[in-house]
Protein backbone atom coordinates (compact mmCIF):
# COMPACT_ATOMS: atom_id res chain seq x y z
CA UNK A 1 0.00 0.00 0.00
CA UNK A 2 1.54 3.40 -0.94
CA UNK A 3 1.65 6.29 1.15
CA UNK A 4 -1.23 8.46 -1.01
CA UNK A 5 -3.89 5.28 -0.41
CA UNK A 6 -2.17 5.24 3.94
CA UNK A 7 -3.14 9.10 3.99
CA UNK A 8 -5.91 8.50 2.02
CA UNK A 9 -7.43 5.76 4.59
CA UNK A 10 -6.63 7.89 7.88
CA UNK A 11 -8.19 10.83 6.83
CA UNK A 12 -11.03 8.91 5.76
CA UNK A 13 -11.60 7.37 9.40
CA UNK A 14 -10.85 10.76 10.82
CA UNK A 15 -13.87 12.39 8.26
CA UNK A 16 -16.44 9.21 8.77
CA UNK A 17 -15.37 9.46 13.07
CA UNK A 18 -16.63 12.98 13.09
CA UNK A 19 -19.61 12.45 11.09
CA UNK A 20 -22.01 11.20 13.16
CA UNK A 21 -24.75 13.07 12.02
CA UNK A 22 -24.66 11.07 8.82
CA UNK A 23 -26.53 7.84 8.47
CA UNK A 24 -24.43 4.41 9.50
CA UNK A 25 -24.72 3.18 5.50
CA UNK A 26 -22.84 6.35 4.66
CA UNK A 27 -19.02 6.62 3.64
CA UNK A 28 -17.16 10.23 3.84
CA UNK A 29 -16.90 12.22 1.15
CA UNK A 30 -13.58 11.83 -0.83
CA UNK A 31 -14.18 12.69 -4.05
CA UNK A 32 -10.56 15.71 -3.59
CA UNK A 33 -10.66 17.90 -6.82
CA UNK A 34 -14.28 17.40 -7.58
CA UNK A 35 -16.09 20.44 -9.77
CA UNK A 36 -17.59 23.04 -7.68
CA UNK A 37 -21.67 21.94 -7.05
CA UNK A 38 -21.43 18.44 -7.24
CA UNK A 39 -22.31 15.35 -5.63
CA UNK A 40 -19.65 12.88 -4.49
CA UNK A 41 -21.05 9.38 -4.24
CA UNK A 42 -19.61 5.66 -4.24
CA UNK A 43 -20.67 3.29 -7.18
CA UNK A 44 -19.83 -0.40 -7.70
CA UNK A 45 -19.48 -1.96 -10.81
CA UNK A 46 -18.76 -0.55 -14.31
CA UNK A 47 -22.19 1.60 -14.55
CA UNK A 48 -22.87 1.99 -18.52
CA UNK A 49 -23.35 5.88 -19.29
CA UNK A 50 -25.96 7.39 -21.64
CA UNK A 51 -26.97 10.44 -23.71
CA UNK A 52 -30.57 9.82 -22.48
CA UNK A 53 -31.91 8.53 -18.69
CA UNK A 54 -32.80 5.01 -20.04
CA UNK A 55 -31.08 1.71 -20.14
CA UNK A 56 -30.21 -0.24 -22.95
CA UNK A 57 -27.98 0.22 -26.14
CA UNK A 58 -30.20 1.79 -28.41
CA UNK A 59 -29.83 5.26 -25.57
CA UNK A 60 -26.77 6.03 -27.40
CA UNK A 61 -23.79 4.46 -24.97
CA UNK A 62 -21.41 7.21 -23.86
CA UNK A 63 -19.19 5.20 -21.79
CA UNK A 64 -18.58 4.05 -18.55
CA UNK A 65 -18.33 5.34 -14.75
CA UNK A 66 -16.22 2.93 -13.03
CA UNK A 67 -16.41 1.98 -9.51
CA UNK A 68 -15.55 3.57 -6.92
CA UNK A 69 -15.67 7.22 -5.42
CA UNK A 70 -17.50 9.50 -8.23
CA UNK A 71 -19.01 13.03 -8.53
CA UNK A 72 -22.39 13.61 -10.00
CA UNK A 73 -23.94 16.95 -11.26
CA UNK A 74 -27.56 15.99 -10.53
CA UNK A 75 -30.72 13.38 -10.64
CA UNK A 76 -33.64 12.93 -12.90
CA UNK A 77 -36.70 10.65 -13.13
CA UNK A 78 -36.79 8.00 -15.55
CA UNK A 79 -37.43 4.38 -16.19
CA UNK A 80 -36.29 1.84 -14.06
CA UNK A 81 -33.15 -0.04 -14.09
CA UNK A 82 -33.97 -3.34 -12.23
CA UNK A 83 -31.23 -6.57 -11.25
CA UNK A 84 -34.04 -8.70 -9.33
CA UNK A 85 -35.32 -6.90 -6.58
CA UNK A 86 -33.40 -4.21 -6.71
CA UNK A 87 -34.44 -1.25 -8.51
CA UNK A 88 -33.77 2.42 -9.33
CA UNK A 89 -35.64 5.23 -11.36
CA UNK A 90 -33.52 7.96 -10.47
CA UNK A 91 -30.61 8.96 -13.53
CA UNK A 92 -27.87 10.54 -12.53
CA UNK A 93 -25.72 13.32 -14.94
CA UNK A 94 -22.06 12.83 -14.72
CA UNK A 95 -19.33 12.78 -16.39
CA UNK A 96 -17.69 9.16 -17.60
CA UNK A 97 -14.64 7.73 -16.98
CA UNK A 98 -13.58 5.79 -19.68
CA UNK A 99 -14.55 8.18 -22.23
CA UNK A 100 -14.68 11.80 -19.94
CA UNK A 101 -17.46 12.28 -22.33
CA UNK A 102 -21.33 13.13 -19.66
CA UNK A 103 -23.46 10.70 -19.37
CA UNK A 104 -27.11 9.43 -17.46
CA UNK A 105 -25.70 6.44 -15.27
CA UNK A 106 -28.91 4.84 -13.53
CA UNK A 107 -28.70 5.16 -9.58
CA UNK A 108 -29.30 2.02 -9.07
CA UNK A 109 -25.33 1.96 -9.28
CA UNK A 110 -24.97 4.06 -5.62
CA UNK A 111 -23.11 1.59 -3.30
CA UNK A 112 -24.90 3.04 -0.19
CA UNK A 113 -28.33 3.38 -0.92
CA UNK A 114 -31.81 1.64 -1.42
CA UNK A 115 -34.79 1.06 -3.93
CA UNK A 116 -35.19 4.67 -5.84
CA UNK A 117 -32.94 6.97 -4.16
CA UNK A 118 -30.32 8.83 -4.98
CA UNK A 119 -28.04 10.83 -1.98
CA UNK A 120 -24.30 11.41 -2.07
CA UNK A 121 -22.09 9.73 0.64
CA UNK A 122 -23.34 12.14 3.04
CA UNK A 123 -26.48 11.27 2.70
CA UNK A 124 -27.79 14.81 1.32
CA UNK A 125 -30.54 14.20 -1.51
CA UNK A 126 -28.66 15.08 -5.15
CA UNK A 127 -30.86 17.68 -6.48
CA UNK A 128 -32.57 17.63 -9.34
CA UNK A 129 -31.63 18.98 -13.04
Amino acid sequence: MNITKISTALATVALTATLSAAPASASSDSCSGRPSGTYCVTTFGSAPGYLYPASGTDKMFQGYLYAGNNYVYCRAWGPEKRVGSDYNHYWLWTTLDSTGNNGWVSAYYLSNWGNDQAKDNSGREIKDC
